[in-house]
């Protein structure tokens, strides 16, 4: 959500932070009702954090809303290619978005799981006002990858993407 957090969009963008949509209204039924919903979706946040930046960013990352698996299909990604846009998922998963009060061990832990045997890692965290456990594993995270010898990078348009394949997928 943007709306009420524009400073704190500001001081992202500030910090050399980079952006990703995930939608606007983050409404399931709505962003899923079609792909021309779920696209009008990533639009219109896009809109909005220029119009909060007062900059013409070109943020083509996105990630769906409780991730791609059983919501991409053939439509949907040609109407996300269409746009060129490319798709996020994570293979590391805290777990922080469905049981925020863990402990910060216990995310620590999480995210030592990886659900393949990717040397990438994309990690999914979140930032609710729920998540303050959050705020407190991170650095444990941070340091326990830095010790196995990753580096941390910004995802970017340039990044090549990394989503869950789709039942009938054609890739172009």
């Amino acid at each position: 959500e943007i709306i009420q957090r524009e400073q704190i969009l500001k001081r992202i963008h500030d910090e050399g932070h980079a952006f990703g949509l995930h939608t606007f209204t983050h409404d399931y039924k709505k962003v899923y009702l079609s792909p021309e919903s779920f696209i009008n979706e990533m639009e219109e946040t896009q809109r909005k954090i220029n119009e909060v930046l007062g900059e013409e960013l070109e943020i083509k990352v996105i990630r769906f809303p409780g991730g791609s698996a059983g919501k991409l299909n053939q439509q949907y990604f040609e109407a996300i290619k269409n746009k060129d846009y490319h798709i996020f998922d994570w293979n590391v998963n805290i777990e922080d978005g469905v049981q925020p009060n863990l402990s910060p061990q216990q995310f620590l832990e999480n995210a030592k799981i990886c659900s393949d045997n990717s040397i990438t890692k994309i990690l999914l965290a979140h930032c609710n006002l729920s998540n303050a456990n959050t705020c407190i594993a991170l650095p444990l995270i941070i340091d326990y990858y830095k010790e196995q010898g990753y580096r941390f990078d910004i995802i970017t348009n340039d990044t090549k993407e990394y989503y869950y394949s789709f039942k009938g997928e054609i890739l172009k």
